[in-house]
């Protein structure tokens, strides 16, 4: 019996870093590998499980012999935003939405200093897509309204990772990667 258990244990392990190999692949993290990966998915509380539900959701939505598209629109909304919940819980467990306000307008700063252009001026508040990294962090592709602006302090690392329509805001070069490349100023940004 001691040895049965062992052995499903081992079989469990062996297509839990299956799992993190296709999702590491998927979302193009190359900076760990499958088993550092995985321990990085069980840190960040995101279920191995979940994670296999949204490779699944992505190749069902990415197939080639599509559904009808009734079927598609239904199974799609279901699964979808379940599948951005689980990306999302992996990306945010490294960021905080504290002095984030505080931190674009240091980077801002910067990065007009260094002969920056605002793209876009607007009469409102600074949106809560906008976070501060607190740690070093790998970024899964969120896409439209899931997507979010990250500020990375000279002292935090982007460790790799499809950005999708996300955007980093690098205080180290006062540069802006990825996202739509807009850099805002909003009502509540002085100086």
């Amino acid at each position: 019996m001691a040895k049965k258990v062992k052995s499903d244990q081992e079989n469990l392990r062996v297509e839990e870093l299956e799992i993190a190999s296709e999702a590491r692949k998927r979302w193009n993290i190359e900076t760990f590998s499958d088993e550092e990966f995985l321990n990085l998915m069980i840190k960040k509380s995101v279920s191995v499980r979940d994670v296999k539900s949204m490779l699944f959701t992505e190749r069902k939505l990415n197939a080639k012999n599509r559904l009808n598209r009734d079927e598609e629109k239904h199974w799609s909304r279901i699964n979808f935003s379940a599948a951005e919940n689980v990306r999302k819980k992996l990306v945010l467990s490294s960021m905080s939405k504290a002095n984030a306000v505080e931190s674009y307008k240091t980077w801002l700063r910067g990065f007009l200093e260094r002969g920056g252009r605002l793209t876009n001026s607007y009469n409102y508040p600074m949106p809560s897509v906008f976070f501060v990294a607190k740690e070093d962090f790998v970024m899964i592709p969120l896409y439209g309204s899931s997507s979010i602006n990250v500020i990375v302090p000279a002292n935090i690392h982007f460790l790799g990772g499809s950005l999708g329509h996300s955007g980093l805001f690098l205080t180290d070069k006062f540069e802006v990667v990825g996202g739509t490349g807009r850099v805002p100023i909003y009502s509540d940004i002085r100086f």
